[in-house]
This record gives C-alpha cells, sequence and structure tokens, in this order.
C-alpha cells in the first residue's frame, strides 16, 4: 500500500512539468526561446534563418550570403564567383594561347613556323639540342629533324648555324674551321644562312662593331655594339655624330645648330669670342655694351670715331674717359681688362 502511494504522488508531480514545458513552446511560437536542444549557439535558433550554399568554386564564403570571399590558386573573385584567372582572355593571335602559369595567366605560343619547334613557349630551330649518332648530322626537313648520313664531299656540318657549309674558310673567320666557321673577328658577323663572315658595316652602315644570331623566322639578326669613328648609335642605327658645340648636324662635319656659348659660322659652332654673348641655336655673337664687332672678335669702340670727345692731338690716349673706365697708358680701360683692343683709344689719323 505505501509503494502505490508513492507512485501515485510521483505522476502528480511529473504530469504538471510537462504541461508547463508544452505551455512554453505554445505561447513562444514563431519567437526565440529556450529550447535546450543540443548543437543551437547558446541553445538559440531562429526560426526560417538558414545558412546559404557556398559556390563550389569559393575557397571560404560568407554563410549568409553564399558569396565567394577567397578563391582556390589560379582563381580569381569576380562578383562573388571565383574563375579561372584565364577566363576571358584573348589572345593577339591564333598562334597563341592563354594558359594559366605561376605568373598567372600567360599567351603562350602553340604554333610555329616551318623548320621550328616549340620549346617552353618559344619557337626555336627544329634541330635545336638534337644529337645524332657519329657520322649523321641532323638537319631540318619542315617540321621535322632528320639525321642525315653526310653533307656531301665538298660541304661540312656547322654545328653553330646547324647547317652544311662549303668547305671554306671565309675572310673574317676567327678560328679553324674544321667543322666550318664558328665565330667571326672583330668587324665581321656570322651569317646563318651560310656560315660565311661579312663586315658588319654591309649590314649596318657605318658599324664597326656587331653581334649575330639566328633570326626569329629565318635569316640572321644583326646588332650593331659600336660605330666608326664620327657616328654614334641610336636606335640600333650608326648616325653621324656632331663636332663640339653643334646641338645640331646634318653630317660628321656640318653643325645646323649650336649649344650655348658657341656660335655657327658655315656650318661650324664656334666658341663665343671675349666681351660677346653667344646664346646658341642659329644665332651669330653679339658684342657687349662698349664693344663693337670686328671679323670674328669684339673690339672696343673708338672714342672720337664712336662715342666722340676726349680726343684732341695726336695721342691715342683720351684726356677723359667715359663712365667706368681708368685712364691708362692703354686707353680708356674697364674693369679687369687684358688686352689693348679692350680699351677705348683715340683714332691717330
Amino acid at each position: 500500500m505505501k509503494k502505490l502511494l508513492a507512485l501515485l504522488i510521483g505522476v502528480c508531480l511529473i504530469v504538471p512539468v510537462a504541461d508547463a514545458s508544452a505551455k512554453a513552446v505554445k505561447l513562444g511560437r514563431g519567437k526565440t526561446v529556450s529550447s535546450g536542444l543540443p548543437g543551437k549557439i547558446g541553445g538559440k535558433t531562429s526560426i526560417g534563418e538558414t545558412e546559404k550554399k557556398c559556390d563550389s568554386s569559393c575557397a571560404t564564403c560568407d554563410k549568409k550570403t553564399g558569396q565567394c570571399l577567397t578563391c582556390p590558386t589560379n582563381m580569381r573573385l569576380d562578383n562573388g564567383k571565383c574563375y579561372n584567372v584565364c577566363s576571358g582572355v584573348s589572345c593577339i593571335s591564333s598562334n597563341y594561347s592563354p594558359n594559366v602559369t605561376n605568373k598567372g595567366c600567360c599567351c603562350e605560343r602553340i604554333t610555329c613556323p616551318s623548320g621550328q619547334r616549340l620549346s617552353n613557349g618559344t619557337c626555336v630551330n627544329v634541330c635545336s639540342g638534337v644529337q645524332c649518332a657519329p657520322n649523321y648530322i641532323p638537319t631540318a626537313s619542315g617540321n621535322k629533324c632528320c639525321c642525315e648520313s653526310s653533307c656531301g664531299t665538298d660541304k661540312v656540318y656547322n654545328p653553330t648555324i646547324g647547317k652544311c657549309v662549303e668547305k671554306i674558310c671565309p675572310t673574317g673567320c676567327a678560328n679553324m674551321c674544321v667543322t666550318g666557321c664558328n665565330s667571326c673577328s672583330t668587324g665581321y658577323y656570322l651569317d646563318y644562312d651560310n656560315g660565311r663572315c661579312p663586315l658588319c658595316s654591309d649590314k649596318i652602315a657605318n658599324c664597326a662593331k656587331c653581334t649575330s644570331k639566328a633570326g626569329a623566322t629565318s635569316g640572321t639578326s644583326v646588332t650593331c655594339t659600336a660605330c666608326a669613328d664620327g657616328y654614334e648609335l641610336s636606335g640600333g642605327k650608326c648616325v653621324a655624330s656632331c663636332p663640339t658645340g653643334c646641338s645640331s648636324c646634318s653630317s660628321s662635319s656640318t653643325c645646323t645648330g649650336c649649344d650655348s656659348g658657341y656660335y655657327l659660322s658655315s656650318g661650324s659652332c664656334l666658341a663665343c669670342p671675349e666681351n660677346a654673348t653667344c646664346k646658341g641655336g642659329t644665332e651669330t655673337f653679339i658684342c657687349d655694351s662698349g664693344f663693337k664687332k670686328s671679323g670674328k672678335f669684339c673690339i672696343a669702340l673708338v672714342l672720337n670715331k664712336d662715342l666722340g670727345g676726349g680726343c684732341s692731338g695726336n695721342s691715342k690716349i683720351p684726356s677723359v674717359c667715359p663712365n667706368g673706365t681708368t685712364r691708362t697708358s692703354r686707353g680708356c680701360c674697364p674693369q679687369n681688362a687684358t688686352k689693348d683692343y679692350q680699351c677705348y683709344q683715340c683714332a691717330v689719323m
């Protein structure tokens, strides 16, 4: 009997608690309530609020919007999504294709001219790096490289230019020509078409020293490194170098304009004379105040002819000197005058 009574009391205590919990849920419909369920932050959730699914291209994303925040390697972020770095890139020619590299997106060459092959994105001679068995030589044939038996009796294989050349040692060659000419003397360049050594000046006028290499598609590319006397490098060419004092010239000996401190005279730039001013360009010199032109010089004005007064009799020394000059045995001399023609004198007839 005592056990039955205890069981009934326990049932009575449990029912109100369960009822109260049910009422709390009912009253809290549509509102945030304490649920006590595991996996909820702080034991709270918001009905109707769910996480957005990230785009599969994302490295990380905003869980509220689903937009990408960061992208995997070799992808770029654009309006919340990640795209291949080469997406939308168009190369200038059909010979090139956009390709993802560790530097980003690069337009790399995918086709080469006849006689060349692709190597690390660059077109090289189709036989470049090819080594044949003894007594055989690599020979380009279209876009293939073939190991041929020999160059014939009158030719020798030149490994530097990768071709069969005549069994001669051309003028200007700097080596013994056992396998053709492999390098040329100063003033000459190696022709990658025939293994000969033409003069640098044959390719670039007035060039004294040059280097050469195989052309990008065919032939020989020549670069001038030094010009003949009287010429200087400009844009890969040898142009006439102007004489001292020239600001411009039409040849190595004819000036068309002068630097400041020089004046133009019959195609030459002459140093400005004493007691004169030279602004350069194409102007002649201008004598300072108190002096006049006399040929290529500026001489002091003569008192009785140019300034008047202060002169009488047969003396060259004026009796009265103009302001700014001192009366000396040489005449009326400006300060620091060192030569007689810088001093005012009387004209003795």
